[in-house]
C-alpha cells in the first residue's frame, strides 16, 4: 500500500513521458486530420457525381439540340423543293402567254397580257429566292474561297450596274479602291459578289436619282498570335438618307419597312445571313438615325 508521503510526492515526467505525450498529440491530430480527409473526399465524390450527371444532361441536351437543328435543315429541304416544283408551272403559263401575245393583233389585249407575264414574273423570282434561302439555311449551299483580282471584280461589278437598264438610267455609282489592295486577294467571291449586287439594288430602289457611293478597303482582323488577319470592308451608300428610320434588329427594320425595302425585305435577310456564313458582318450605315447605305465585312484569310 501507498504511503501518505508516496501519494502526494510530484511526479517527475522523464523525457520518455514527453515523447508519449507528444506522439499521443500528434495521434489526436492525425486522427482529425483523417477525419477532415475522409470529409473531403466525400464531397469530392458528391461533387464529380454531380459534375458527371451535368456533363450527361448537357451531352443530353447537345444531341437534343442537334437533332432540332437536323431536323430544320430537313424542313428547308422540303419547302425548297416545293419551291422549285412549283416554279414550271409558272414558266409554262409565262410561256402560253408569250405564245397568245404573238397570236394576236389586239395591242390592249397584248398589254394585258404582259402584264399577266410580268406578274408571273414576279411570282417566279419569289419562288427562286425563296428556294434559294431555303437551300441556304439547310447548309446545301457552301462557301468556297477564290483568288482574284479585287480591282477588276469591282470594276465589273460597277460595269454590270450602269448597263443595266433599269439601275443605270437612275444613278451613277462611283467606285473608290483602297491603294493598298495588292492584285491577287483570296476572299469568298461568290458571297462578295451577292452581296454587293444585291445591297446596290436595293439602295438604287430607295434612293433618289444621284450618285451611289462603292467603298472598298481593307482592315486588320481579330488578333491572332503570330497570324495576320485581314478583313475586307465595303461600304455602300448613297448622297442623302432614306426616310427609313433605323430600329433594334434587322427583323424589327424589316418589319417596319418592308413596303419600301426590296421583296419586302426578304433579299436583304439573305444577303445579311449569306456574310455571316462566312464569317463576315452586315451593318447599316446611319445618317441622323435613318439608313443612310450598308457596310459589311468578309475575311481575307482563313
Amino acid at each position: 500500500m501507498a504511503t501518505l508521503d508516496q501519494l502526494n510526492k510530484p511526479r517527475i515526467l522523464t523525457e520518455s513521458d514527453r515523447i508519449l505525450t507528444d506522439l499521443s498529440k500528434e495521434l489526436e491530430n492525425l486522427k482529425d486530420r483523417m477525419g477532415q480527409l475522409e470529409k473531403e473526399q466525400e464531397d469530392s465524390r458528391q461533387f464529380i457525381d454531380q459534375v458527371s450527371f451535368q456533363e450527361q444532361l448537357a451531352s443530353k441536351l447537345v444531341n437534343f439540340q442537334q437533332r432540332e437543328i437536323d431536323a430544320q435543315k430537313e424542313n428547308y429541304q422540303v419547302i425548297a423543293g416545293v419551291m422549285h416544283n412549283l416554279k414550271s408551272p409558272v414558266s409554262s403559263v409565262m410561256e402560253n402567254l408569250a405564245s397568245i401575245i404573238r397570236e394576236i393583233d389586239d395591242p390592249e389585249t397584248q398589254d394585258s397580257l404582259k402584264d399577266c407575264i410580268n406578274t408571273a414574273s414576279s411570282v417566279l423570282e419569289g419562288f427562286t429566292e425563296v428556294e434559294e434561302f431555303c437551300l441556304f439555311e439547310s447548309g446545301s449551299f457552301q462557301a468556297n474561297p477564290k483568288t482574284l483580282n479585287l480591282r477588276t471584280f469591282f470594276t465589273d461589278l460597277v460595269s454590270k450596274f450602269q448597263l443595266d437598264p433599269a439601275l443605270g438610267r437612275k444613278h451613277s455609282l462611283k467606285l473608290l479602291v483602297d491603294a493598298k489592295i495588292p492584285g491577287q486577294n483570296p476572299v469568298y467571291a461568290e458571297t462578295l459578289s451577292f452581296a454587293v449586287q444585291g445591297l446596290l439594288e436595293e439602295l438604287a430602289i430607295l434612293a433618289e436619282p444621284g450618285v451611289l457611293e462603292l467603298k472598298v478597303r481593307m482592315e486588320e482582323g481579330p488578333k491572332q498570335p503570330g497570324v495576320e488577319l485581314l478583313d475586307l470592308v465595303v461600304e455602300i451608300s448613297m448622297a442623302q438618307a432614306t426616310e427609313l428610320a433605323l430600329k433594334g434588329s434587322w427583323v424589327e427594320f424589316v418589319k417596319a419597312h418592308a413596303v419600301s425595302l426590296r421583296q419586302q425585305g426578304f433579299s436583304l435577310l439573305k444577303t445579311r445571313d449569306r456574310v455571316r456564313q462566312t464569317g463576315g458582318l452586315l451593318e447599316m450605315m446611319e445618317q441622323k438615325e435613318q439608313l443612310k447605305g450598308f457596310r459589311f465585312s468578309l475575311p481575307m484569310t482563313y
